[in-house]
């Protein structure tokens, strides 16, 4: 199994799991976020497992929208929890 299908696995299920505990620490907008990044890997999942089946098939321009959608997400997730994790 490619590593990166691995990697988008343990996120989803990091999510899934924290989301929640989340519902009790963080107002609607972080909620919000979570489930929309949860939204985001399941679809980046489906997109894996469809082009796993399909050997030989090009990755759909999805698939590159996608993963360009997580890329930034370091930037804009940082933002989102600074308020909540500033001491």
């Amino acid at each position: 199994m490619d590593k990166g299908v691995l990697i988008l696995q343990q996120v989803q299920q990091d999510l899934r799991s924290l989301m929640p505990k989340a519902h009790f620490l963080f107002e609607r907008d972080v909620n919000e976020y979570l489930e929309e990044l949860n939204t985001h890997c399941l679809e980046l999942l489906a997109m894996e497992r469809k082009q796993a089946i399909t050997i030989g098939a090009q990755l759909p321009e999805a698939w590159h929208h996608e993963s360009e959608w997580f890329e930034k997400q370091y930037t804009i997730a940082k933002q989102k929890f600074e308020n909540y994790l500033r001491l």
